[in-house]
């Protein structure tokens, strides 16, 4: 495979209609979401703009967790959803919108048998190929999205390989990902055009696309850990759940760790 450059040109160059929002691509960033927050503290900002790095320095995940973001093989994208203010349960609820829109896009593109973990996270397997961080500004919610699309499982750092995979290793082959942006860009505008009225539909293809439902879990909360059973998405995009003593509850927010998959990621909305 030529070499993976990434280019605003490139990116249009697979678009399959015309769009109102900017493209622009750098070379190396703090954070993708940082530069698009500073971009709307600025007023510089407009619905459908997308920030795109080859690389971050200090590429982050729920909780300010540090997300890796190597050189030439990763999608690191921070895009503006036209979609207004937002309450913390709706960007809850987006940030699942984002979660059926990237499938879409790489399955689209890859055909990469992938499911979603409960919230924000994209899985191959039980191996995280993608997590994705919402946060709310005055121009509306700003999505961020990593993407792992060519690295080798030896790219990896030692402490990753056994939680994070790609797309390369999942499919055996390498992609353009220009090619994997331009469908997750026009999936995310879909977004902003569908965004409430959709619910149901991004709903039902959430449900069913669950990495979650009928697994054992447990969640932390206020230093308490209590396991159970996932059971269901609720109409909020909850998890629904039965712990071991029969109660049933929505978790919207807490620790939540999977019995089986990689460790523990914190979600929810405090």
């Amino acid at each position: 495979m030529q070499a993976d450059i990434l280019c605003a040109a490139e990116i249009e160059k697979y678009l399959t209609k015309a769009r109102k929002g900017n493209i622009t691509v750098f070379d190396t960033v703090d954070s993708t979401n940082t530069v698009l927050k500073n971009l709307c503290a600025e007023g510089k900002a407009r619905p459908g703009d997308c920030v795109i790095a080859d690389c971050q320095t200090k590429g982050r995940g729920r909780r300010g967790r540090r997300f890796e973001s190597e050189k030439e093989v990763g999608i690191y994208l921070s895009f503006l959803l036209g979609t207004g203010s937002a309450t913390p349960e709706e960007i809850s609820e987006i940030t699942a919108w984002g979660a059926v829109a990237v499938r879409r896009a790489t399955e689209k593109v890859c055909h990469a048998d992938s499911r979603i973990k409960w919230v924000n996270d994209i899985v191959c397997g039980r191996m995280k190929i993608c997590g994705i961080l919402t946060e709310m500004t005055a121009a509306g919610p700003v999505m961020g999205i990593g993407i792992n699309v060519n690295q080798t499982k030896d790219g990896f750092p030692p402490e990753l390989r056994n939680i994070a995979s790609s797309l390369r290793i999942v499919c055996k082959r390498e992609f353009c990902r220009a090619q994997i942006i331009a469908a997750v860009i026009e999936e995310l505008d879909l977004i902003t055009e569908s965004f409430p009225e959709k619910r149901e539909e991004y709903l039902k293809e959430y449900r069913e696309n669950s990495a979650v439902t009928g697994e054992d879990i447990s969640i932390e909360r206020g230093g308490e850990i209590k396991k159970g059973r996932a059971v269901g998405i609720a109409p909020n995009f909850g998890l629904e759940v039965i712990f071991e003593n029969g109660e049933r509850e929505i978790i919207t927010g807490g620790e939540v760790s999977v019995k089986g998959f990689y460790p523990t990621n914190r979600v929810g909305m405090e």
